[in-house]
């Protein structure tokens, strides 16, 4: 742009020049080196003048491109603009219609929901009405099964406990006569001794071996001084 006022001004300045020139030629006031100079400068001149013709046409030629190449730009996107318009559209018909489709969905899954909600808690009713009786029975059952299983054990412990104390004073009645009898044989074997005068080491020795032998006896289970037992 800077180029074109640039020429522009260069063509006026070489028009006035020009003019100046034929106003001083017809005169005659110029000499013929003058002459042929300023006849070059006219020739240059009338070649600008060409040049900015030129230029003014093809700027010209330009512009109107430019502006075709604009207004088909401006159609393109008037129908691309429409093309959006279109589509947007559709698409909100198309957004309108899915979101009815989910509000149906939406009613028909919380119709079903509450149907199978109703149905489950009445299953539950049940259930839990089934499964309470048949825990009551089985623990019922349970609870039989135990207290024959104890009574049963009551027994046997009774029986035996029974056993255990016929034995006890059996033996505790074993007991109170073989201590008795240890009691007359030491006794009898004290006065034997004092009777014979048996005083020396061997006859000691024999008493000894007599009481140990009723010791051992004792450590056996049969024990001296169970006459203390008392049975009830």
């Amino acid at each position: 742009m800077a180029d074109m006022n640039q020429l522009k001004r260069a063509v006026v300045e070489l028009e006035n020049g020009v003019q100046w020139v034929k106003a001083l030629t017809e005169v005659g006031e110029l000499k013929e080196e003058t002459r042929e100079q300023f006849q070059q400068l006219i020739e240059a001149a009338e070649q600008l003048q060409r040049q900015q013709e030129q230029a003014q046409l093809s700027a010209k030629i330009s512009s109107e491109e430019n502006r075709q190449q604009q207004n088909t730009v401006l159609s393109s996107l008037g129908d691309n603009l429409a093309q959006l318009q279109t589509a947007s559209s559709r698409q909100f018909d198309e957004r309108s219609e899915y979101l009815e489709r989910l509000q149906t969905i939406e009613k028909s899954m919380l119709t079903a929901e509450t149907e199978n909600t109703d149905k489950l808690l009445e299953k539950q009713r049940e259930l839990s009405n089934s499964s309470a009786e048949q825990i009551i029975a089985s623990m019922s059952q349970q609870l039989k099964e135990n207290s024959e299983q104890l009574n049963s054990q009551l027994i046997a412990y009774s029986e035996q406990l029974e056993n255990t104390s016929r034995k006890l004073r059996r033996r505790i009645a074993l007991n109170r006569w073989l201590t008795l009898g240890y009691a007359v044989i030491i006794v009898a074997i004290l006065v034997l001794f004092k009777f014979f005068n048996l005083t020396k080491n061997k006859h000691l020795v024999i008493l000894i071996i007599f009481l140990n032998f009723f010791l051992n006896l004792n450590s056996k289970g049969v024990p001296i001084g169970a006459w203390r037992y008392h049975l009830p």
